[in-house]
């Protein structure tokens, strides 16, 4: 990090990860030695402090794994003041694979507003990161789009904060399908579509096309994880002679 001559770009590191004073001291020591005063990108800060805080280009906030491992989190309503906090998963081990979980679950905590926490998810980290073209839908910007089910839940931000996978009809990323719902084949055919770059998966018997080679990255994964727990199920075409 005290490299003279190293890129200035930001270095993200875990820190203050627990609630005793050890780990308070390690955020002012971390702080301390940052000698040419390099962007700092927080992981976890369950005991990060007002203080402590604008040292800080932002805090990754990950309240679900925190609470699996120390049953706290940071203390957002009152560094949100001091520091950029974007929205994070720390890991599966720790949490639910389910994102949307995360997210309720932080929406519960009441620390930050249903707006706020949604720019968590968006605006603030294409701020932090310095990425121009997305985090918006907006002229000129990157189409990264989500569309999902509507779920006739009263209040706009009710309905996103109530989704989930499966609810998830359709991602485009800079312009490009990602992931569809088998409800939207006979629609999406109409375009210049290859599908053989799609996998099929079902998830609560619910049909999605995920692009990318999904069978080999689960094998991959069994390699290292034999006993990881694969949410859906994959689509094999049978075999012809």
């Amino acid at each position: 990090m005290n490299r003279p001559l190293r890129r200035n770009w930001p270095y993200v590191i875990h820190v203050g990860e627990g609630t005793d004073s050890d780990s308070r001291d390690e955020i002012d020591q971390l702080i301390k030695w940052n000698l040419f005063k390099k962007k700092l990108i927080g992981v976890h800060g369950v005991v990060m402090d007002e203080k402590q805080a604008p040292s800080f280009k932002a805090l990754v906030w990950c309240p679900a794994s925190n609470y699996f491992l120390l049953g706290k989190t940071a203390p957002v309503a009152s560094l949100k003041e001091k520091t950029n906090i974007i929205f994070g998963s720390d890991s599966t081990l720790t949490s639910s694979w389910n994102i949307w979980e995360h997210i309720r679950l932080a929406r519960n905590e009441k620390s930050v507003s249903d707006t706020e926490l949604l720019d968590m998810l968006t605006k603030t980290p294409t701020k932090v990161w310095d990425l121009h073209n997305i985090g918006e839908i907006a002229e000129q910007k990157d189409a990264d789009i989500i569309v999902a089910k509507n779920k006739n839940i009263p209040g706009s931000f009710n309905a996103f904060y109530s989704l989930n996978p499966e609810d998830i009809l359709l991602i485009i990323h800079k312009g490009n399908i990602r992931l569809f719902d088998e409800s939207l084949y006979a629609q999406l055919s109409r375009f210049p579509l290859v599908t053989e770059i799609y996998s099929k998966i079902y998830y609560k018997d619910i049909c999605k096309y995920v692009q990318g080679n999904l069978p080999a990255l689960i094998r991959e994964i069994n390699e290292y994880y034999p006993a990881a727990d694969i949410p859906f199920s994959i689509y094999l075409a049978p075999q012809t002679n």
